[in-house]
C-alpha cells in the first residue's frame, strides 16, 4: 500500500510539472508554428510577461527589456497557456483581432477578441467546422445553416439562449452548443 501511495505522489508531482510548463508565453510567427506549438520569444523565467496592448499589439518583457510586436507581423500568440490566432488586417474600417479557441469537441467554438479604442477588447462567440476553416458568429441561424441539424436541436438551443444568453457558455470545458449537438446524435 505504501508503494502505491509513493507512486501516486510521484505521478502527481510529474503532472504538476507538465501542467505548469503549459503556462508559457510567446509569439507564433506563422500558421505552421501555431499548429506545431513552436513559440518565438518564449518565456524563459517566471518574471517574463506578455502584455496584450490596445489595437492588437503585443509587448513581451524579458529580462527587463521590452519587445513590441505590431498586429499583422505575427500569426498568433500564447499567453498563460492559452493560444490565440489573429485574423484580419489592421487598417481604417477593417475588422481584425484574435480568435481564442475554447471548445474543439464537436464544432470548433471560439471567442473573437476585437481591439477597441476605449477598452482593450470586445469579445463575441464564433464557431467553425474545423480549426482553420471560415469562422461564423455563434447564433441559431448560422448553426442551422452550417450543420443542418433537426428542429428539436434548434428548439433546445433557442431555449438555452433565452435562459442563459450565450451558446458558448462552458460546462466542464465544453460549450453548451456541443453538448446539445452530441446529445441529439
Amino acid at each position: 500500500m505504501r508503494i502505491l501511495s509513493v507512486i501516486a505522489i510521484t505521478l502527481a508531482s510529474c503532472l504538476n510539472v507538465v501542467a505548469g510548463s503549459d503556462e508559457s508565453n510567446g509569439i507564433y510567427l506563422t500558421r505552421e508554428d501555431y499548429e506545431k506549438d513552436i513559440l518565438s520569444y518564449p518565456s524563459q523565467s517566471q518574471g517574463d510577461i506578455l502584455e496584450e496592448r490596445r489595437m492588437g499589439d503585443i509587448k513581451i518583457i524579458r529580462n527587463g527589456e521590452s519587445i513590441y510586436f505590431s498586429f499583422g507581423h505575427f500569426y498568433g500568440y500564447k499567453n498563460k497557456g492559452q493560444k490565440y490566432m489573429s485574423f484580419g488586417t489592421r487598417a481604417f474600417l477593417h475588422h481584425y483581432g484574435y480568435y481564442k479557441p475554447i471548445d474543439h469537441t464537436g464544432l470548433f467554438v471560439y471567442i473573437q477578441r476585437t481591439p477597441h479604442p476605449l477598452r482593450v477588447y470586445v469579445e463575441e462567440p464564433y464557431f467553425s467546422m474545423d480549426e482553420f476553416s471560415k469562422k461564423y458568429p455563434l447564433n441559431i441561424r448560422n448553426i442551422r445553416r452550417k450543420t443542418h441539424v433537426n428542429h428539436s436541436v434548434i428548439h433546445e438551443l433557442r431555449w438555452f439562449q433565452r435562459n442563459n444568453s450565450s451558446l458558448a457558455y462552458l460546462v466542464n470545458d465544453r460549450s453548451v452548443v456541443n453538448i446539445v449537438l452530441d446529445a441529439k446524435k
